[in-house]
């Protein structure tokens, strides 16, 4: 695949008349942390997030797996890192710009109180994004970047083809040599729900940090039964299918066609789960099966 460099930025315009100082203006606080994340300050090595901790321009934030880090912006909105993801804090809205560069994983963010001077961006080696919502996702994995919208719009646009989506409410789009729209999955409209799981905590700068991790863990049962709901959800990828079942199966047909993912039970028919979906086939038209 042909390497390009491409950003992904979003702008959201709300509310002119919303005081900087109160709550720290758009000061990032741990307000909950869960698993192993790491923070690694310019000219330090990475040490575990603490909440209460302040998020400085140039730090970079790593999660492990089933790990996950929320951060408060003042009381503007929050971010969401997800398990097995880096991110590096760019800009701090210093000059009226949030910045965040995604490496890996995924990043859910709800901002509602943005001026219209002030502008939140986030960046991957792949896409471009113009947001004009409050909650959206972003995920990048190497070789394609995906945004989700829950609340919103977001203008996507392909600096490779110059080709440019409105991404709306209930919307998504990959891009990936190209651009392509669709429905939001399942999977991310939960994950941004656990965006609208999270309530602003008022003056985190001034509470003290065992009564903000006491907060910040309030929202956690919540986040939980979300990820309960993911794990229930079936495996829309191979690889996927493969790690949550140990194989591949191939279902050969006589007509030709070929399914390919796990096969969950046998009988009159034979059911598999494919990453487009469950497949029930009468058992006198399967060929054969095999593992792959």
């Amino acid at each position: 695949m042909k390497k390009t460099t491409i950003a992904l930025l979003g702008i959201l315009a709300l509310s002119l008349a919303v005081s900087c100082g109160r709550g720290g203006g758009f000061t990032p606080v741990v307000v909950l942390t869960v698993g192993d994340v790491q923070v690694k300050s310019q000219g330090k090595e990475f040490a575990p997030a603490k909440v209460a901790q302040v998020i400085l321009k140039g730090d970079v934030i790593m999660t492990g797996t089933k790990s996950h880090i929320t951060i408060q912006i003042g009381e503007r909105g929050i971010v969401q890192i997800s398990p097995d993801s880096t991110v590096e804090a760019a800009s701090l809205f210093e000059a009226g710009t949030g910045e965040l560069y995604l490496t890996k994983g995924t990043v859910v963010s709800r901002l509602d109180k943005l001026g219209k001077s002030n502008a939140y961006r986030v960046k991957t080696p792949t896409a471009i994004a113009a947001v004009r919502g409050t909650v959206f996702s972003v995920s990048y994995d190497s070789v394609k970047c995906s945004v989700g919208v829950s609340r919103g719009q977001v203008q996507v646009t392909d600096a490779v083809s110059g080709k440019a989506e409105p991404v709306v409410q209930g919307k998504a789009v990959d891009v990936q040599e190209g651009i392509t729209l669709r429905d939001l999955a399942k999977e991310e409209s939960l994950v941004l729900s656990k965006a609208e799981a999270v309530t602003i905590i008022e003056e985190t700068q001034t509470v003290a940090p065992a009564a903000l991790e006491e907060k910040g863990r309030s929202f956690l049962p919540a986040i939980e039964e979300i990820d309960r709901k993911i794990e229930e959800l079936p495996p829309t990828t191979m690889e996927g299918i493969r790690s949550r079942y140990g194989r591949v199966d191939v279902v050969s047909l006589y007509s030709g066609r070929v399914y390919r993912g796990a096969i969950i039970s046998r009988g009159a028919t034979v059911r598999i789960i494919t990453p487009q979906g469950t497949v029930d086939i009468p058992r006198e038209k399967v060929k054969s099966t095999m593992l792959q």
